[in-house]
């Protein structure tokens, strides 16, 4: 009996879930054509069972529900292109980003792993990431209805990428489980644990569940990683990108554009990095910086003739000081400060946002430069800044804007009048 069956009725989702994926990704792209979405759900629902009669109410509704899930992750980059990929509103929030679960598989892969139990499998999307690597896989999911959609997903990527992937109905914390899973496969094999993080309801507004800052309430809670970590050599973990982690791991910070989504947690023999790397993966490249966690901060030069601003990922993490030791033209502009300066914007780095200064004083003074400039937009980066950047922009009266910037400095009385520089 499969997992939900025991259930009077089966969901909608599970029945499209057990559709022969051709059947299943037919629907999901007729619905495309007739771009349903635009209409409101119960509407959207009986225009599609009008279209097609053979379809439940139930399987009808999980066709509609799918399709905005797509829509909205399309927009956010959040699920694989091509292909009938299944999600639930949790999974869309929790799975890895693609890419980052494709920079995860391609670590262990390069270290060597030729296998991986994937602990909490979610909707699948590191297993889909690891069968994409050449890895063998064993998944586990102890929700019924998301195990339905996983193992949808899995079959759909064995047919593309190929290999095997076998997929459980089980809480992997119950003894012994994951030690058979790892019996079973090739070695060596890595364990790969993904905590559920959020908490099980959502805030009234809508928004998305809180993220979960105590460890031992996350689910798997940290005491069990750190069980599994005595008990096998190559452990995988994802944490959130705040997580501080002790000595025993490598610990990779993992930024998508702009955003840092995860620091990424290695025993050392799942991955060949350094003990300390900051990433940030992007569609034109991949840009990485392995730093010394106790760098010294250099010290600060006063403001030359251009600014940096420090990706996140680097300001988060410590790897501020190893940018600017690999860069002795580099430092920051005031001791307090996460600016760097340098008289000339260099080196060109996917972790400096570089800005050519183009004058500096009171708020008064920098709004008459803009004046005398004819700037009408500005962007105000102000951070370090203790006044509102509400009142500053209503004293300088200026639209926001791009090309130029008002930038407040950390221990640094002027604000600074800044021009972009083009990216290369």
């Amino acid at each position: 009996m499969d997992a939900v069956d025991a259930a009077v009725d089966i969901p909608g989702l599970v029945e499209l879930a057990r559709l022969p994926g051709i059947s299943r990704g037919e629907l999901l792209a007729d619905l495309t054509q007739a771009d349903l979405t635009q209409a409101e759900p119960l509407q959207a629902v009986t225009t599609l069972r009008r279209e097609r009669p053979d379809l439940s109410p139930t399987l009808a509704s999980a066709v509609i529900a799918q399709r905005g899930y797509q829509a909205k992750a399309k927009a956010l980059g959040a699920l694989p292109e091509g292909g009938p990929w299944l999600t639930t509103e949790v999974g869309l929030e929790q799975a890895s980003r693609p890419e980052v679960a494709e920079h995860r598989a391609a670590t262990l892969a390069a270290a060597g792993v030729r296998a991986v139990v994937d602990t909490c499998a979610g909707i699948g999307m590191d297993s889909r990431a690891f069968l994409a690597a050449g890895l063998e896989v064993v998944a586990f999911e102890r929700d019924p209805v998301t195990f339905e959609v996983c193992r949808a997903n899995l079959e759909h990527a064995v047919e593309v990428f190929g290999g095997r992937a076998g997929i459980e109905c089980t809480d992997s914390t119950e003894a012994g489980v994951i030690a058979a899973a790892v019996a079973a496969l090739p070695s060596p094999v890595a364990v790969f644990v993904d905590p559920a993080r959020r908490g099980a309801h959502r805030p009234v507004d809508g928004t998305r569940s809180r993220s979960e800052r105590d460890k031992e309430l996350w689910s798997p809670p940290w005491s069990f990683v750190e069980h599994i970590r005595d008990q096998f050599a190559c452990i995988a973990v994802k944490t959130p990108p705040g997580f501080n982690p002790d000595a025993q791991w490598k610990a990779e910070w993992v930024a998508v554009g702009s955003s840092v989504v995860e620091c990424a947690l290695y025993s050392p023999p799942a991955s060949k990095g350094a003990e300390r790397t900051a990433t940030i993966l992007s569609d034109s490249n991949e840009w990485s910086l392995d730093f010394d966690i106790d760098a010294v901060r250099p010290t600060a030069f006063g403001l030359r003739g251009f600014l940096a601003e420090v990706h996140p990922v680097a300001r988060r993490t410590g790897a501020l000081a190893q940018i600017c030791a690999d860069a002795p033209n580099l430092a920051p502009v005031t001791d307090a400060t996460m600016w760097i300066t340098a008289d000339s914007p260099e080196p060109a780095s996917p972790a400096l946002r570089w800005f050519e200064v183009l004058g500096f004083g009171s708020l008064d003074q920098v709004a008459s430069m803009c004046q005398e400039r004819g700037i009408e937009r500005v962007a105000l980066k102000t951070v370090e800044s203790k006044r509102s950047q509400g009142d500053i922009r209503t004293r300088l009266g200026l639209a926001d804007g791009d090309e130029y910037a008002i930038v407040v400095i950390a221990e640094l009385r002027d604000y600074v009048l800044v021009r972009r520089m083009q990216q290369t």
